[in-house]
């Protein structure tokens, strides 16, 4: 019976040697894997330990398989260092277990990093390629800075050229300068020679009337040379409303028809001393030359007088058709002419007006008729009150279409 326990013990002592011998190789593994870490060190240093146990006990087999009848308690003994064994080993298992999970958390954290180390590195990358690029720029600079530099060189040799240049312009600006003032003081003399001249010229050949000296020269006809002609003769009134008036039609008495046609009207008729019309080629001339308003004086045959003013007045040329410009009205006689401003000339022989039939015929006069007129100072010489309707000399505003009036006098002046 003894024997039989020392063969089953020596048996479980051997299969306990076999365990703990795959145990400590199963540890080695292990630790190599884990030989990092200073846990790893102290499961090292357990599993060592169980392994020198095991061995120990190796060789206790062997003394018991020798002295088994003597050594029956030490059996007992085995049996309860086993019981050890096993427990250790457990918790060795257990730990084993937690260091394996503890290694896959490592590892996935080194997945992590390793991620992230790739992440650096591409960066690394891309730095590098812009720091080449910025490289590459620098020298590009670089060697661009040369070339402004070399320029930069010539430039200044040319500016310190140009300032000796200018010095040499403005020493010969100044003497151009001197010359000009010199030739201005010149020139001022001979304009004012010649400002004396005209001046002169201008008493002795007068643009109209109002360039007479009207403290010398009265009332009467005068020789005018308006611009870009030859000269005209004129009646001039220098002592009636401030003087300077030049006469362009009179009505006095009848002695002059009036009812004339184109060419009549276009250079002038009757005496100057008496009833005329200047003509529509000098009104042009004269008021082409200036700005100049329009006085109209009137009477009827009880000696009652009245008068129109009108600031801006001129004639057109001939391709126009004398067009009328009459505006800005004052006076005691009404404003006839309103209606006549704008319009064309008309006459017996030519129908300017914009009436169906022709207005100058009509009224018997040359005017610039619309259809037909408010004013006919060159209408018929009636001699007041008559039965026939527009066609003597009338102003509607004052008198109507059937009072022909016995003096009128239109006359212009400069502004």
């Amino acid at each position: 019976m003894s024997y039989v326990l020392l063969f089953t013990s020596a048996i479980v002592v051997a299969l306990m040697a076999m365990y703990a011998y795959d145990n400590k190789r199963r540890m080695v593994e292990i630790l190599a894997k884990l030989d990092r870490s200073d846990e790893l060190d102290a499961t090292r240093a357990r599993v060592q330990k169980s392994a020198d146990e095991a061995i120990l006990l190796k060789t206790k087999l062997t003394d018991v398989q020798k002295n088994a009848e003597e050594k029956s308690e030490m059996v007992v003994y085995l049996q309860e260092q086993l019981k050890k064994a096993e427990t250790t080993t457990k918790e060795v298992k257990q730990h084993i277990l937690d260091l394996r999970e503890n290694l896959e958390e490592e590892k996935s954290k080194h997945k992590d990093t390793r991620k992230q180390l790739e992440e650096a590195k591409h960066k690394l990358d891309d730095t590098r390629a812009m720091v080449q690029k910025s490289a590459d720029e620098a020298i590009l600079l670089k060697s661009n800075l040369k070339d402004v530099q070399k320029n930069a060189d010539e430039k200044s040799k040319m500016v310190v050229d140009l300032q000796e240049q200018l010095k040499k312009a403005e020493t010969t600006t100044k003497e151009v300068k001197q010359q000009i003032l010199d030739l201005r003081e010149q020139e001022e003399s001979k304009h004012k020679d010649t400002r004396k001249e005209l001046e002169e010229a201008k008493l002795k050949r007068p643009s109209d009337c109002m360039d007479l000296d009207k403290s010398t020269c009265k009332s009467g006809i005068y020789k005018i040379y308006p611009e870009n002609t030859s000269g005209f003769n004129v009646f001039c009134e220098m002592e009636e409303h401030g003087g300077g008036w030049t006469v362009i039609q009179r009505r006095i008495n009848g002695d002059i028809n009036f009812f004339r046609d184109w060419e009549s009207f276009k250079r002038g008729f009757g005496n100057m001393n008496g009833e005329h019309w200047l003509g529509n080629e000098h009104l042009n001339q004269l008021t082409s030359q200036g700005t100049y308003m329009l006085r109209i004086d009137l009477s009827d045959f009880e000696n009652i007088k009245r008068h129109a003013v009108y600031n801006t007045f001129s004639v057109g040329s001939e391709t126009s058709g004398y067009k009328l410009s009459v505006t800005e009205y004052s006076g005691d006689a009404g404003d006839a002419m309103e209606s006549h401003n704008g319009h064309k000339f008309s006459t017996m022989d030519k129908d300017n007006d914009v009436y169906k039939d022709n207005c100058a015929e009509k009224f018997k006069g040359g005017w610039w008729y619309e259809k037909c007129h408010y004013s006919n100072l060159n209408g018929l010489y009636l001699k007041g009150s008559h039965k026939s309707y527009a066609d003597g000399v009338n102003w509607f505003q004052w008198k109507g279409h059937h009072y022909s009036l016995k003096t009128t006098t239109m006359m212009i002046r400069r502004t």
